[in-house]
C-alpha cells in the first residue's frame, strides 16, 4: 500500500494511508516507527502528520518512551 502523503523534517517523518474506515498515520524518528494512529474520515490527517514533523510539543507520545 502506497502512502497518500509523506511529511519529512530532519529526523522525523510521517506517512498517511487511507483505509476502509479512515486514515492510518505512521510516525517515524530516525527511520524507526515510534507511533501509529487511526483516525476517522471526518478528521484531517494532513494537519496531524505535518504537526508531528514540525512541532515536537504537540507530537504524539512516542512508543519508545
Amino acid at each position: 500500500m502506497l502512502p497518500l502523503s509523506k511529511f519529512i523534517n530532519a529526523n522525523k517523518k510521517s506517512e498517511i494511508f487511507e483505509t476502509e474506515i479512515g486514515y492510518l498515520i505512521n510516525f517515524y524518528t530516525n527511520d524507526k516507527l515510534v507511533h501509529t494512529t487511526n483516525i476517522d474520515l471526518t478528521e484531517n490527517p494532513y494537519l496531524i502528520a505535518e504537526d508531528f514533523v514540525h512541532n515536537g510539543d504537540s507530537a504524539p507520545k512516542l512508543l519508545i518512551d
